[in-house]
Protein backbone atom coordinates (compact mmCIF):
# COMPACT_ATOMS: atom_id res chain seq x y z
CA UNK A 1 0.00 0.00 0.00
CA UNK A 2 2.87 2.35 -0.59
CA UNK A 3 4.83 1.36 2.50
CA UNK A 4 6.48 -1.54 0.72
CA UNK A 5 7.32 -0.19 -2.71
CA UNK A 6 7.85 -3.60 -4.32
CA UNK A 7 5.04 -5.53 -2.65
CA UNK A 8 2.59 -5.11 -5.54
CA UNK A 9 5.00 -6.46 -8.16
CA UNK A 10 6.02 -9.40 -5.99
CA UNK A 11 2.38 -10.26 -5.32
CA UNK A 12 1.67 -10.17 -9.04
CA UNK A 13 4.37 -12.77 -9.64
CA UNK A 14 3.24 -14.84 -6.68
CA UNK A 15 -0.17 -15.30 -8.31
CA UNK A 16 1.33 -16.61 -11.57
CA UNK A 17 1.91 -20.31 -12.33
CA UNK A 18 5.49 -21.41 -11.65
CA UNK A 19 6.14 -22.03 -15.37
CA UNK A 20 5.15 -18.44 -16.15
CA UNK A 21 7.28 -17.04 -13.33
CA UNK A 22 10.40 -18.94 -14.40
CA UNK A 23 10.01 -17.74 -17.99
CA UNK A 24 9.45 -14.10 -16.97
CA UNK A 25 12.65 -12.15 -17.77
CA UNK A 26 11.90 -9.64 -14.99
CA UNK A 27 12.36 -12.31 -12.31
CA UNK A 28 16.13 -11.94 -12.57
CA UNK A 29 15.60 -8.36 -11.41
CA UNK A 30 13.33 -9.33 -8.52
CA UNK A 31 15.76 -11.97 -7.25
CA UNK A 32 18.20 -9.24 -6.27
CA UNK A 33 15.82 -6.42 -5.48
CA UNK A 34 16.12 -4.77 -2.07
CA UNK A 35 13.07 -4.04 0.04
CA UNK A 36 12.41 -0.39 0.82
CA UNK A 37 9.97 0.80 3.43
CA UNK A 38 8.54 4.27 3.93
CA UNK A 39 9.88 4.42 7.49
CA UNK A 40 12.53 2.31 9.25
CA UNK A 41 11.19 -0.75 11.02
CA UNK A 42 11.30 -1.14 14.81
CA UNK A 43 14.22 -2.92 16.50
CA UNK A 44 16.74 -1.72 13.91
CA UNK A 45 19.89 0.26 14.63
CA UNK A 46 20.04 3.66 12.99
CA UNK A 47 22.48 6.53 12.56
CA UNK A 48 20.84 9.92 13.07
CA UNK A 49 21.90 13.56 12.78
CA UNK A 50 19.72 16.52 13.71
CA UNK A 51 18.83 18.98 10.94
CA UNK A 52 18.36 22.36 12.68
CA UNK A 53 18.01 24.43 9.49
CA UNK A 54 15.14 22.24 8.28
CA UNK A 55 13.38 22.75 11.62
CA UNK A 56 13.61 26.52 11.15
CA UNK A 57 12.52 26.43 7.52
CA UNK A 58 9.42 24.44 8.45
CA UNK A 59 8.46 27.27 10.83
CA UNK A 60 9.30 30.03 8.35
CA UNK A 61 12.04 31.31 10.66
CA UNK A 62 14.54 31.66 7.84
CA UNK A 63 15.88 35.16 8.49
CA UNK A 64 19.65 35.44 8.15
CA UNK A 65 20.37 35.90 11.86
CA UNK A 66 18.33 32.89 12.97
CA UNK A 67 19.65 30.64 10.20
CA UNK A 68 23.22 31.67 11.01
CA UNK A 69 22.69 30.59 14.61
CA UNK A 70 21.37 27.21 13.47
CA UNK A 71 24.24 26.61 11.06
CA UNK A 72 26.66 27.31 13.88
CA UNK A 73 25.44 24.21 15.74
CA UNK A 74 28.00 21.48 15.18
CA UNK A 75 25.61 18.56 14.94
CA UNK A 76 27.06 15.10 15.47
CA UNK A 77 25.98 11.66 14.31
CA UNK A 78 24.45 9.34 16.89
CA UNK A 79 23.74 5.63 17.01
CA UNK A 80 20.23 4.73 18.19
CA UNK A 81 18.02 1.69 18.50
CA UNK A 82 14.48 2.04 17.17
CA UNK A 83 11.80 1.13 19.69
CA UNK A 84 8.44 2.01 18.14
CA UNK A 85 6.97 4.65 15.79
CA UNK A 86 4.58 7.18 17.27
CA UNK A 87 2.33 7.20 14.20
CA UNK A 88 1.33 4.91 11.38
CA UNK A 89 3.13 5.45 8.07
CA UNK A 90 1.05 7.10 5.37
CA UNK A 91 1.83 8.48 1.95
CA UNK A 92 3.01 12.10 1.77
CA UNK A 93 4.30 12.06 5.35
CA UNK A 94 7.33 14.33 5.79
CA UNK A 95 8.62 12.72 8.95
CA UNK A 96 7.67 10.05 11.46
CA UNK A 97 7.74 10.49 15.22
CA UNK A 98 9.75 7.64 16.70
CA UNK A 99 10.80 6.53 20.16
CA UNK A 100 14.49 5.70 20.01
CA UNK A 101 17.18 4.65 22.48
CA UNK A 102 20.56 6.35 22.00
CA UNK A 103 23.46 3.92 22.21
CA UNK A 104 26.48 4.81 24.33
CA UNK A 105 30.15 3.88 24.06
CA UNK A 106 30.69 4.40 27.78
CA UNK A 107 28.93 3.41 30.97
CA UNK A 108 25.60 5.06 31.62
CA UNK A 109 25.30 8.60 32.91
CA UNK A 110 24.24 8.35 36.54
CA UNK A 111 20.96 9.88 37.70
CA UNK A 112 21.24 9.68 41.51
CA UNK A 113 17.80 11.13 42.23
CA UNK A 114 16.23 8.30 40.21
CA UNK A 115 18.47 5.52 41.51
CA UNK A 116 20.14 5.02 38.11
CA UNK A 117 23.79 3.97 38.36
CA UNK A 118 26.60 3.79 35.82
CA UNK A 119 26.62 -0.01 35.64
CA UNK A 120 23.04 -0.24 34.36
CA UNK A 121 24.14 -1.12 30.84
CA UNK A 122 24.20 -4.13 28.53
CA UNK A 123 27.07 -4.49 26.06
CA UNK A 124 26.35 -5.20 22.41
CA UNK A 125 28.37 -8.14 21.06
CA UNK A 126 31.25 -8.27 20.24
CA UNK A 127 31.64 -5.96 23.25
CA UNK A 128 31.87 -8.00 26.47
CA UNK A 129 32.97 -5.29 28.91
CA UNK A 130 30.73 -4.74 31.94
CA UNK A 131 28.73 -7.82 31.03
CA UNK A 132 28.26 -8.66 34.74
CA UNK A 133 28.12 -12.33 33.86
CA UNK A 134 25.29 -11.75 31.40
CA UNK A 135 25.34 -12.68 27.73
CA UNK A 136 25.76 -9.48 25.65
CA UNK A 137 22.97 -8.28 23.39
CA UNK A 138 23.38 -10.09 20.07
CA UNK A 139 22.19 -8.41 16.83
CA UNK A 140 21.11 -10.30 13.72
CA UNK A 141 24.67 -10.26 12.36
CA UNK A 142 28.16 -9.28 13.63
CA UNK A 143 27.95 -5.71 14.87
CA UNK A 144 30.45 -3.31 13.24
CA UNK A 145 31.40 -1.53 16.49
CA UNK A 146 33.15 -3.24 19.45
CA UNK A 147 32.43 -0.62 22.13
CA UNK A 148 28.66 -0.10 22.33
CA UNK A 149 26.17 -0.36 25.19
CA UNK A 150 22.43 -0.22 25.63
CA UNK A 151 21.63 2.12 28.53
CA UNK A 152 18.72 1.41 30.85
CA UNK A 153 15.86 3.95 30.94
CA UNK A 154 17.29 5.96 28.08
CA UNK A 155 14.83 6.87 25.35
CA UNK A 156 13.88 10.01 23.47
CA UNK A 157 11.40 10.97 20.77
CA UNK A 158 12.64 12.26 17.43
CA UNK A 159 11.09 13.02 14.06
CA UNK A 160 12.77 10.91 11.39
CA UNK A 161 12.68 12.59 7.98
CA UNK A 162 11.25 10.42 5.24
CA UNK A 163 13.64 10.40 2.26
CA UNK A 164 12.55 9.98 -1.33
CA UNK A 165 12.39 6.25 -1.94
CA UNK A 166 12.08 5.31 1.72
CA UNK A 167 14.54 3.21 3.70
CA UNK A 168 16.41 0.22 2.34
CA UNK A 169 16.43 -2.51 5.00
CA UNK A 170 18.51 -5.22 3.35
CA UNK A 171 21.80 -5.55 5.20
CA UNK A 172 20.63 -3.46 8.16
CA UNK A 173 21.51 -4.33 11.75
CA UNK A 174 18.64 -5.25 14.06
CA UNK A 175 17.48 -7.30 17.01
CA UNK A 176 14.94 -10.06 16.75
CA UNK A 177 11.84 -9.74 18.91
CA UNK A 178 13.15 -12.62 21.02
CA UNK A 179 16.50 -10.87 21.56
CA UNK A 180 14.74 -7.66 22.52
CA UNK A 181 12.65 -9.55 25.07
CA UNK A 182 15.81 -11.16 26.44
CA UNK A 183 17.37 -7.72 26.77
CA UNK A 184 14.40 -6.56 28.84
CA UNK A 185 14.75 -9.63 31.05
CA UNK A 186 18.45 -8.94 31.57
CA UNK A 187 17.62 -5.40 32.69
CA UNK A 188 14.99 -6.69 35.16
CA UNK A 189 17.34 -6.78 38.21
CA UNK A 190 18.37 -3.17 37.53
CA UNK A 191 14.74 -2.10 37.34
CA UNK A 192 14.14 -3.83 40.67
CA UNK A 193 17.03 -1.86 42.16
CA UNK A 194 15.49 1.37 40.91
CA UNK A 195 12.07 0.42 42.28
CA UNK A 196 13.58 -0.36 45.70
CA UNK A 197 15.41 2.96 45.69
CA UNK A 198 12.25 4.88 44.84
CA UNK A 199 10.32 3.04 47.56
CA UNK A 200 12.93 4.09 50.12
CA UNK A 201 12.79 7.66 48.84
CA UNK A 202 9.02 7.70 49.18
CA UNK A 203 9.18 6.50 52.78
CA UNK A 204 12.00 8.89 53.73
CA UNK A 205 12.01 11.77 51.24
CA UNK A 206 15.16 13.92 51.27
CA UNK A 207 14.96 17.57 52.28
CA UNK A 208 14.27 19.92 49.33
CA UNK A 209 17.36 21.59 47.95
CA UNK A 210 17.27 25.27 46.89
CA UNK A 211 19.71 24.52 44.10
CA UNK A 212 17.41 21.83 42.70
CA UNK A 213 14.49 24.28 42.71
CA UNK A 214 16.59 26.81 40.83
CA UNK A 215 17.52 24.21 38.24
CA UNK A 216 13.89 23.32 37.73
CA UNK A 217 12.92 26.91 37.16
CA UNK A 218 15.61 27.37 34.52
CA UNK A 219 14.76 24.24 32.54
CA UNK A 220 10.96 24.02 32.29
CA UNK A 221 10.91 21.57 29.41
CA UNK A 222 13.33 18.84 28.59
CA UNK A 223 14.88 18.57 25.15
CA UNK A 224 12.12 16.40 23.78
CA UNK A 225 8.92 18.28 24.45
CA UNK A 226 7.78 17.08 27.87
CA UNK A 227 8.21 18.66 31.27
CA UNK A 228 11.11 17.42 33.36
CA UNK A 229 9.49 18.21 36.65
CA UNK A 230 6.03 18.77 38.01
CA UNK A 231 4.37 22.10 37.46
CA UNK A 232 4.93 23.05 41.10
CA UNK A 233 8.64 23.43 40.38
CA UNK A 234 8.14 26.40 38.03
CA UNK A 235 7.77 30.11 38.70
CA UNK A 236 4.51 31.91 38.15
CA UNK A 237 4.16 32.90 34.45
CA UNK A 238 3.57 36.54 35.41
CA UNK A 239 6.92 36.68 37.22
CA UNK A 240 8.95 35.69 34.15
CA UNK A 241 10.46 38.75 32.46
CA UNK A 242 9.85 39.27 28.76
CA UNK A 243 12.57 39.52 26.13
CA UNK A 244 13.04 42.60 23.98
CA UNK A 245 9.80 43.98 25.38
CA UNK A 246 7.78 40.94 24.25
CA UNK A 247 5.67 39.32 26.98
CA UNK A 248 5.99 35.57 27.44
CA UNK A 249 2.33 35.03 26.62
CA UNK A 250 2.68 36.87 23.31
CA UNK A 251 5.64 34.69 22.33
CA UNK A 252 3.65 31.58 23.15
CA UNK A 253 0.65 32.82 21.15
CA UNK A 254 2.89 33.69 18.22
CA UNK A 255 4.40 30.21 18.25
CA UNK A 256 0.96 28.60 18.20
CA UNK A 257 -0.12 30.87 15.34
CA UNK A 258 2.98 29.98 13.33
CA UNK A 259 2.71 26.21 13.72
CA UNK A 260 -0.96 26.35 12.74
CA UNK A 261 -0.41 28.53 9.67
CA UNK A 262 2.64 26.55 8.53
CA UNK A 263 0.86 23.22 8.88
CA UNK A 264 3.62 21.60 10.93
CA UNK A 265 1.57 20.15 13.77
CA UNK A 266 1.30 16.86 11.85
CA UNK A 267 3.65 14.84 9.67
CA UNK A 268 1.42 15.17 6.61
CA UNK A 269 0.85 18.54 4.90
CA UNK A 270 -2.39 20.28 5.74
CA UNK A 271 -5.07 20.04 3.05
CA UNK A 272 -6.13 23.60 3.83
CA UNK A 273 -4.03 26.28 2.12
CA UNK A 274 -1.71 28.04 4.49
CA UNK A 275 -2.73 31.43 5.75
CA UNK A 276 -6.47 30.73 5.79
CA UNK A 277 -6.84 30.24 9.53
CA UNK A 278 -9.08 33.18 10.37
CA UNK A 279 -9.35 36.69 9.02
CA UNK A 280 -6.30 38.80 8.25
CA UNK A 281 -7.27 41.15 11.04
CA UNK A 282 -7.02 38.44 13.66
CA UNK A 283 -3.88 36.83 12.22
CA UNK A 284 -2.18 40.19 11.98
CA UNK A 285 -2.19 40.89 15.75
CA UNK A 286 0.36 43.20 17.37
CA UNK A 287 2.75 42.45 20.20
CA UNK A 288 0.22 42.21 22.97
CA UNK A 289 -2.80 43.63 21.12
CA UNK A 290 -6.15 42.10 21.89
CA UNK A 291 -6.43 40.75 18.34
CA UNK A 292 -3.38 38.58 18.93
CA UNK A 293 -4.52 36.25 21.64
CA UNK A 294 -8.00 35.19 20.58
CA UNK A 295 -9.20 32.10 18.81
CA UNK A 296 -6.88 32.50 15.81
CA UNK A 297 -3.97 31.12 17.81
CA UNK A 298 -5.63 28.18 19.53
CA UNK A 299 -4.16 24.85 18.44
CA UNK A 300 -6.37 21.80 17.92
CA UNK A 301 -4.40 19.42 20.12
CA UNK A 302 -5.84 16.11 21.34
CA UNK A 303 -6.60 17.49 24.80
CA UNK A 304 -8.87 20.32 23.60
CA UNK A 305 -10.97 18.58 20.96
CA UNK A 306 -14.65 19.35 21.36
CA UNK A 307 -17.32 16.71 21.78
CA UNK A 308 -18.34 15.23 18.45
CA UNK A 309 -15.01 15.86 16.75
CA UNK A 310 -13.16 12.86 15.36
CA UNK A 311 -10.27 11.78 17.55
CA UNK A 312 -7.23 10.68 15.57
CA UNK A 313 -6.23 7.26 16.92
CA UNK A 314 -3.32 6.63 14.56
CA UNK A 315 -0.87 9.06 16.15
CA UNK A 316 -1.44 11.89 13.68
CA UNK A 317 -3.57 14.26 15.77
CA UNK A 318 -2.33 17.87 15.49
CA UNK A 319 0.05 18.70 18.33
CA UNK A 320 1.62 22.17 18.68
CA UNK A 321 4.75 20.76 20.32
CA UNK A 322 5.60 18.69 17.21
CA UNK A 323 7.92 21.27 15.56
CA UNK A 324 10.04 21.34 18.73
CA UNK A 325 10.72 17.59 18.59
CA UNK A 326 14.18 17.17 17.03
CA UNK A 327 14.03 16.57 13.28
CA UNK A 328 16.73 14.14 12.17
CA UNK A 329 18.18 12.67 9.01
CA UNK A 330 18.63 8.92 9.40
CA UNK A 331 20.49 6.01 7.80
CA UNK A 332 20.20 2.26 8.29
CA UNK A 333 23.66 1.57 6.84
CA UNK A 334 25.27 2.57 10.13
CA UNK A 335 28.68 1.23 9.15
CA UNK A 336 28.87 3.84 6.36
CA UNK A 337 28.07 6.79 8.62
CA UNK A 338 29.82 5.92 11.87
CA UNK A 339 32.98 4.36 13.22
CA UNK A 340 33.71 3.12 16.72
CA UNK A 341 35.48 6.41 17.43
CA UNK A 342 32.87 8.77 15.98
CA UNK A 343 29.72 7.55 17.76
CA UNK A 344 28.65 10.63 19.70
CA UNK A 345 27.78 10.64 23.40
CA UNK A 346 23.97 10.64 23.90
CA UNK A 347 24.34 13.58 26.28
CA UNK A 348 25.59 15.72 23.39
CA UNK A 349 22.34 15.17 21.53
CA UNK A 350 20.37 16.71 24.37
CA UNK A 351 22.64 19.75 24.30
CA UNK A 352 22.08 20.16 20.56
CA UNK A 353 18.32 20.04 20.99
CA UNK A 354 18.39 22.58 23.79
CA UNK A 355 20.35 24.89 21.50
CA UNK A 356 17.89 24.69 18.62
CA UNK A 357 14.95 25.19 20.99
CA UNK A 358 16.49 28.46 22.20
CA UNK A 359 17.24 29.51 18.62
CA UNK A 360 13.62 28.90 17.60
CA UNK A 361 12.41 31.06 20.47
CA UNK A 362 14.76 33.89 19.51
CA UNK A 363 13.70 33.52 15.88
CA UNK A 364 10.07 33.99 16.83
CA UNK A 365 11.00 37.05 18.89
CA UNK A 366 12.84 38.50 15.87
CA UNK A 367 9.87 37.82 13.63
CA UNK A 368 7.49 39.55 16.01
CA UNK A 369 9.75 42.58 16.31
CA UNK A 370 10.10 42.76 12.53
CA UNK A 371 6.34 42.52 12.04
CA UNK A 372 5.75 45.21 14.65
CA UNK A 373 8.30 47.52 13.04
CA UNK A 374 6.56 47.17 9.69
CA UNK A 375 3.17 47.83 11.26
CA UNK A 376 4.47 50.89 13.10
CA UNK A 377 5.86 52.23 9.82
CA UNK A 378 2.50 51.71 8.12
CA UNK A 379 0.69 53.31 11.04
CA UNK A 380 3.03 56.31 10.94
CA UNK A 381 2.42 56.69 7.22
CA UNK A 382 -1.33 56.43 7.82
CA UNK A 383 -1.19 59.10 10.52
CA UNK A 384 0.87 61.40 8.31
CA UNK A 385 -1.50 60.96 5.40
CA UNK A 386 -4.51 61.68 7.59
CA UNK A 387 -2.92 64.66 9.33
CA UNK A 388 -2.81 63.20 12.84
CA UNK A 389 -1.23 65.43 15.45
CA UNK A 390 2.35 64.59 16.25
CA UNK A 391 2.41 63.76 19.94
CA UNK A 392 5.39 61.78 21.25
CA UNK A 393 3.29 60.43 24.12
CA UNK A 394 0.87 58.78 21.72
CA UNK A 395 2.06 55.67 19.92
CA UNK A 396 1.21 55.23 16.22
CA UNK A 397 -1.11 52.34 16.96
CA UNK A 398 -2.72 54.13 19.89
CA UNK A 399 -3.19 57.21 17.71
CA UNK A 400 -5.40 55.23 15.37
CA UNK A 401 -7.32 53.73 18.27
CA UNK A 402 -7.57 56.90 20.32
CA UNK A 403 -5.59 55.38 23.19
CA UNK A 404 -2.83 57.17 25.04
CA UNK A 405 0.43 55.29 24.54
CA UNK A 406 3.41 54.80 26.79
CA UNK A 407 7.00 53.79 26.33
CA UNK A 408 5.73 50.25 26.65
CA UNK A 409 2.60 50.75 24.59
CA UNK A 410 2.66 47.27 23.09
CA UNK A 411 2.16 45.69 26.49
CA UNK A 412 -0.39 48.36 27.45
CA UNK A 413 -2.46 47.53 24.39
CA UNK A 414 -2.90 43.99 25.66
CA UNK A 415 -5.64 45.26 27.95
CA UNK A 416 -6.92 47.98 25.60
CA UNK A 417 -10.30 47.35 23.95
CA UNK A 418 -10.45 47.45 20.16
CA UNK A 419 -12.56 49.99 18.32
CA UNK A 420 -15.99 48.37 18.45
CA UNK A 421 -17.76 51.00 16.36
CA UNK A 422 -20.15 49.44 13.90
CA UNK A 423 -20.00 46.00 15.52
CA UNK A 424 -23.29 44.21 16.04
CA UNK A 425 -24.45 42.69 19.31
CA UNK A 426 -24.10 39.25 17.77
CA UNK A 427 -20.45 39.96 16.95
CA UNK A 428 -19.79 41.03 20.52
CA UNK A 429 -21.56 37.97 21.85
CA UNK A 430 -19.50 35.75 19.57
CA UNK A 431 -16.29 37.34 20.82
CA UNK A 432 -17.39 36.73 24.40
CA UNK A 433 -18.00 33.09 23.53
CA UNK A 434 -14.63 32.91 21.77
CA UNK A 435 -12.88 34.32 24.79
CA UNK A 436 -14.50 31.69 27.02
CA UNK A 437 -13.37 28.94 24.69
CA UNK A 438 -9.92 30.46 24.50
CA UNK A 439 -9.67 30.45 28.29
CA UNK A 440 -10.36 26.72 28.22
CA UNK A 441 -7.78 26.26 25.49
CA UNK A 442 -5.35 28.36 27.45
CA UNK A 443 -5.62 25.93 30.34
CA UNK A 444 -4.41 23.21 27.98
CA UNK A 445 -0.97 24.64 27.50
CA UNK A 446 -0.61 26.46 30.81
CA UNK A 447 1.51 23.59 32.06
CA UNK A 448 3.16 22.98 28.71
CA UNK A 449 3.50 25.72 26.12
CA UNK A 450 3.46 28.66 28.54
CA UNK A 451 6.09 27.01 30.70
CA UNK A 452 8.05 26.31 27.57
CA UNK A 453 8.63 30.03 27.13
CA UNK A 454 10.15 30.43 30.58
CA UNK A 455 13.45 29.22 29.18
CA UNK A 456 16.17 31.80 28.50
CA UNK A 457 15.11 34.04 25.62
CA UNK A 458 17.98 36.48 25.69
CA UNK A 459 19.16 37.60 22.28
CA UNK A 460 22.83 36.86 21.52
CA UNK A 461 25.18 39.78 21.92
CA UNK A 462 26.46 41.23 18.66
Amino acid sequence: MGIYDNTTERSRHAMQPMSVIMSDPTMHYFENIMVRRLIPSPLHYLAIQMNPTAMLEDLGLDDSATMAEARAIRTKTYLVHLVWPGELPVSRMRWCRYQVEPIGTTLRTEVPEQGITADMVLPIAPNTAEARGIQPVTPNKPFPFPNCYHWLENSVVVRIRVPHGGFEHDGAFSLTREERNLMNEKFAPDRERIASFLDRQEKSPPAPSPSVHATRASTPLDAFGTTIHSQSGFPDPQSVPSTAGIPVGVLSDAYLRIVKEKGVMTSTPSKRPRGTAGSSKRRRGTLGSDTQGRGATAAPSPSNLKAGEIVEVFGRAPDPITPMIPLVDAWLDIENHLTADTIADPREFEKEVQLIVRIIKRGIARQLLSEEARRDALDAAYDTQNGSASDPSVSPMASRRGVRGTSNHRMTLASTPSDDAGRSDSDSAKDTSDEGADQSRGDHYASGMSLFWHHSLDMPKH
